[in-house]
């Protein structure tokens, strides 16, 4: 569980664009349609397990990139991580929204 705690940990601040409330059974519930997600990330250590094809020669030169400019792949991928992440966090709070009323998120 080390792993999750440092992803969480990496996440940066959210913020919340286009929330609406939503009328079911009577009862009012929040959607949220866009998520702005931002990702800090401190040092980089990225590998790969398997090469495609197996050839020795191509997995080292791609173990060495990684080790030496990992943090640029990184910077290379950060847009997308950031979209696919606030996708899976979005569709994990829209859940619990669904479920959960306006009323009792605000109960005192």
């Amino acid at each position: 569980m080390q792993g999750l705690s440092q992803i969480f940990q990496s996440l940066g601040p959210a913020s919340v664009r286009g929330a609406d409330r939503a009328d079911r059974a009577g009862r009012q519930h929040v959607h949220v349609d866009r998520l702005l997600v931002d990702l800090t990330v401190g040092d980089v250590s990225m590998r790969i397990d398997r090469a495609a094809g197996e050839n020795f020669i191509i997995a080292q030169a791609t173990i060495m990139l990684l080790r030496t400019s990992g943090h640029l792949v990184l910077d290379a991928l950060m847009p997308e991580l950031r979209l696919k992440s606030a996708d899976v966090i979005l569709g994990i709070a829209n859940n619990i929204f669904a479920k959960v009323s306006v009323d009792q998120l605000l109960h005192d």
